[in-house]
C-alpha cells in the first residue's frame, strides 16, 4: 500500500484553501526499479497519485491510455525486438524514453513524469520520496457546504502535459472484420438495413456513460480475468445504450446485479451491469444514445460504477477496441 496524502478533497471554507497543493509518495526499495539506466516508478501509482487513471492495452498493446482532464491522451510504445526494450513516446516526437517492466506492470523514469505531469516534480532518492506540487491550483466546489457539514472542493487544474488526445480510429471493429464508418451521405442511403429485425448501426459505439474514469480495466485481475470495464461512477448517473440494437435481458442477474443485455446487427452483445435501476424491457429496439438505465452497485459490487462488456458468443473482447471514447451521447 503506497501511503500518500489527502489533498485530493478540501473540506474547509474558501478562504482556507492552500494556494499550493502538494502531495507525495513513499516507496519502498522493492516498488521501484533501480540499475544502471536509472530509476524507474510505477505508472499506475503515480498517475492515481494526481487523479489520473490508467488503461492498459489501448490498441493492442501499443499504447497506454490515460483518463484525465475531460478526455483521454495516450502514450505511445515502440518496441526493439532485438534487444528486448520498450520505449515510451510523448507528444514531441523526438523525445522518447526507456520503460522497463516487471510482473507485467511499467515502471518509467522521473523524466518522463517531468515531461507529461502539469505539477512540479521531484524526486528524492535518498528516501525514495516523489514530491508532486501543483503551485497554481484552481479550486473548485463541487458538493455545497450544509448545515451539518463544509464545502467539498478540488483542485482542477490541467492535469496532463505534452501527451497526445487518444485518437479514435474511424472505424467500428465488426466481431469478424473491421467496417469503415459511413459517412451520413452514404448512412442515408442505408438508412433502414437491418439484420435478424435489428437495425444496423453505421456509427462506432459510444461512451455508454457520463462518467469517464475505468476503476478496473479488462483483462486479468488477481487470479481470474475481468471480462469488461468498470467505469466509476455515482448511483443515479445515466447509462446508454453504446450502440443500436435489441434489448435480449433486462433484469436480475446474479453477481452482475440488474444487468441489460443488448444485441447488435453484427451478432455482438453489450452488457451494463449493476445498475440501480434498468430502464428498458426485452424485446425493445433501442437507439444508441437512450437511456436503459442508471449507473448503481447492484449484485456483487463493492461500490457505485458500471460493468460495461462486449461479447459474441461466449467470448469477451476488450470494449476499448471496439468503442469511440471521444463520443458522448447527446
Amino acid at each position: 500500500m503506497f501511503p500518500m496524502t489527502a489533498w485530493a478533497d478540501f473540506k474547509v471554507p474558501p478562504p482556507n484553501l492552500p494556494n499550493v497543493e502538494d502531495k507525495y509518495l513513499i516507496f519502498d526499495d522493492s516498488e521501484i526499479i533501480t540499475n544502471s539506466d536509472g530509476i524507474f516508478l510505477p505508472i499506475k501509482q503515480v498517475m492515481e497519485l494526481v487523479g489520473v487513471s490508467v488503461v492498459w492495452g489501448a490498441d493492442k498493446q501499443d499504447k497506454i491510455m490515460v483518463a484525465a482532464d475531460g478526455q483521454h491522451y495516450q502514450i505511445e510504445l515502440s518496441f526493439d525486438n532485438d534487444s528486448g526494450t520498450i520505449f515510451a513516446g510523448v507528444e514531441d516526437e523526438n523525445v522518447t524514453y526507456l520503460v522497463q517492466m516487471r510482473d507485467d506492470h511499467a515502471y518509467f523514469p522521473v523524466a518522463f513524469y517531468e515531461e507529461i505531469l502539469n505539477r512540479n516534480v521531484k524526486y528524492v532518492p535518498s528516501v525514495n520520496r516523489l514530491n508532486v506540487v501543483d503551485s497554481q491550483p484552481i479550486w473548485k466546489e463541487v458538493v455545497a457546504a450544509t448545515p451539518d457539514s463544509p464545502a467539498v472542493y478540488n483542485n482542477i487544474n490541467r492535469k496532463i502535459k505534452n501527451l497526445a488526445p487518444y485518437k479514435v480510429e474511424q472505424t467500428s471493429r465488426s466481431m469478424t472484420e473491421t467496417r469503415q464508418v459511413q459517412t451520413p451521405e452514404v448512412a442515408s442511403n442505408n438508412q433502414g438495413a437491418e439484420v435478424n429485425g435489428i437495425p444496423v448501426d453505421y456509427n462506432p459505439m459510444i461512451w455508454p456513460t457520463t462518467a469517464t474514469r475505468i476503476s478496473s480495466p479488462y483483462g486479468g485481475r488477481g487470479r481470474g480475468f475481468h471480462t469488461g470495464v468498470d467505469i466509476d461512477g455515482d448511483t443515479g448517473d445515466p447509462v446508454y445504450a453504446a450502440w443500436t440494437g435489441r434489448v435480449i435481458k433486462a433484469g436480475y442477474s446474479g453477481g452482475y446485479g440488474n444487468c441489460v443485455d443488448i444485441e447488435h446487427a453484427d451478432g455482438s452483445v453489450t452488457r451494463y451491469a449493476h445498475m440501480s435501476e434498468i430502464k428498458t424491457t426485452v424485446g425493445v429496439i433501442v437507439q444508441q444514445g437512450q437511456v436503459i438505465g442508471l449507473v448503481g452497485s447492484t449484485g456483487r459490487s463493492t461500490g457505485d460504477h458500471l460493468h460495461f462488456e462486449v461479447r459474441k458468443g461466449k467470448a469477451t473482447f476488450n470494449p476499448l477496441e471496439y468503442i469511440s471514447t471521444s463520443r458522448r451521447a447527446q
